[in-house]
């Protein structure tokens, strides 16, 4: 299921980059920086995007997991973080989309979105480990739930300050949710089962 789920997010990541290279998403690129205008707000939440942050919250992960023995979720989480980062900047030279034409502040390419694949990578990761000790549905979706607003808001937040398209912000999405069902899929399938059992000791 996990395997499948990946590769829809990855199918869905295509779609997008080919719109994006036929420029067919100009019309809804143009109409979301009006849109995104009403939402004032919403650029405040930039930082939680932020390598900053990001690398902050992946290393907390990373020495909880190392206290916890838990030596594949460590190697999981190095790969799909590290790796995610070495691919939002291949990706961002080998499509070589320019940011929009505004005042943002910001240099480097625009296709993907970094904020958006590497926010949703991240958030998701720590919150299935964090609650990979519990068995109840309630705090599994509401913890879920959490991961995404909060990848949201700083993916999101890109297209409010203009500094990206919301194709990229999609697409930084699907791409980022691709990644981390694989790591998920590939840690349970192969990773022993005291492995997983040791995080929620």
């Amino acid at each position: 299921m996990l395997f499948k789920a990946s590769a829809i997010c990855f199918a869905v990541f295509l779609l997008l980059f080919a719109g994006v290279e036929m420029n067919v998403f100009a019309w809804m690129d143009n109409r979301a920086f009006s849109v995104f205008e009403a939402f004032t707000g919403l650029k405040e939440f930039s930082f939680l995007g932020s390598e900053i942050v990001l690398g902050t919250i992946s290393i907390i992960l990373v020495v909880l997991l190392t206290w916890k023995r838990h030596i594949y979720g460590v190697m999981a989480v190095l790969t799909s973080v590290a790796g995610g980062n070495v691919l939002n900047k291949w990706l961002k030279e080998a499509v070589g989309r320019e940011r929009p034409p505004f005042n943002h502040g910001e240099d480097g390419l625009s296709f993907v979105s970094g904020h958006a694949m590497l926010g949703l990578i991240v958030y998701l990761l720590i919150c299935y480990f964090l609650l990979s000790f519990s068995n109840r549905d309630i705090t599994q979706r509401i913890g879920y739930a959490a991961a995404i607003v909060l990848a949201g808001l700083a993916g999101f937040s890109r297209v409010a300050e203009r500094a990206h398209y919301l194709s990229d912000v999609l697409a930084g999405f699907s791409l980022g949710a691709a990644i981390f069902f694989l790591t998920v899929a590939v840690l349970e399938k192969w990773s022993p089962a005291h492995q997983l059992a040791r995080i929620r000791a």
